[in-house]
């Protein structure tokens, strides 16, 4: 692996349209402090994050959005992440984005997602406008019900990474490589890529990277897997499936049954969507449960 790379998670079935990571050699571990955006001054980040804040960042691809997710999103954590915290959009600005939320701009580096978004986390590491230790979300996933940071830094899994020799859909040949890696390291293959929010540290992502380097890990990995199987090895984690207990539902069905979701969606902390499951149903509660405009919007 070049130096560099990233995250964004799923299920076997489901892939994430806004995972990302690097596939270009122009940015290394090496060289992340040089850059920077121009206007990524010490003084915008003191003045804008303050010194106690966790920055929220949401790696975004305008070609791969599908309608209002971002402004749900946006409006869901305004409400319920019941943390001091500056939003940090990375990539494409929407136009009705308000200067309440950071933006860096960042191209798209790969049509592999998991290379783009990690392409994206790296950006976040190197900005001085990124907290040190920050959140890292997508534009589909929303703050159902109240979050405290410790439940975002709760170790959650969906069993296994699943092994399929000989695939060649670009989803299921990442999580191959990530398995791959992940036995080279000699850590587990829990499937931490549940496409929710991550807390991640920056120092920790740049030892891990060097790591990859080191073992000429191929682009496209999954971030997340790699990053929490080898930091918090041996640390229990709490199993969800995306349906029951309280932590997250995952809609992937275009037309999921409303009794059902009416049922499951009760006390979760998480709601995200597949890009099937972006339908109706799920529009139709979030414009019912987040009608008013966040100021992150104009």
């Amino acid at each position: 692996m070049k130096k560099q790379k990233k995250q964004d998670n799923v299920t076997p079935e489901i892939t994430d349209k806004n995972n990302d990571k690097v596939e270009n050699g122009d940015e290394s571990a090496d060289n992340l402090n040089e850059n920077v955006e121009s206007n990524e001054s010490s003084d915008l980040k003191i003045g804008i994050i303050g010194a106690g804040k966790i920055c929220v960042c949401i790696p975004f691809l305008q070609s791969a959005a599908q309608g209002d997710e971002l402004k749900y999103a946006l409006r869901s954590i305004e409400r319920n992440f019941r943390e001091d915290f500056a939003v940090v959009i990375i990539g494409d600005r929407p136009a009705w984005l308000s200067d309440e939320a950071i933006h860096i701009p960042v191209e798209i580096a790969s049509k592999n997602p998991q290379i783009d978004t990690t392409n994206k986390l790296f950006r976040a590491i190197a900005s001085e406008l990124v907290s040190d230790k920050f959140v890292w979300s997508n534009d589909d996933i929303y703050f159902n019900s109240p979050v405290m940071l410790a439940d975002i830094q709760a170790l959650s899994v969906q069993g296994k990474l699943l092994e399929i020799p000989g695939a060649t859909e670009t989803y299921k040949v990442n999580r191959n490589a990530t398995i791959d890696v992940l036995r080279k390291l000699k850590n587990d293959t829990n499937n931490f890529d549940m496409h929710v929010p991550f807390f991640y540290e920056k120092e920790k992502l740049l030892e891990l990277f060097e790591i990859l380097t080191k073992i000429n890990a191929p682009e496209g990995v999954l971030i997340p897997s790699i990053y929490y199987n080898h930091f918090y090895s041996g640390f229990s984690a709490t199993n969800n499936d995306g349906l029951n207990g309280n932590y997250l539902l995952r809609v992937v069905s275009s037309e999921p049954d409303p009794a059902a979701f009416s049922r499951l969606i009760v006390g979760k902390k998480f709601l995200n969507n597949s890009e099937n499951g972006w339908c109706k149903l799920v529009k139709k509660y979030l414009e019912n449960k987040f009608p008013e405009k966040s100021k992150f919007e104009i």
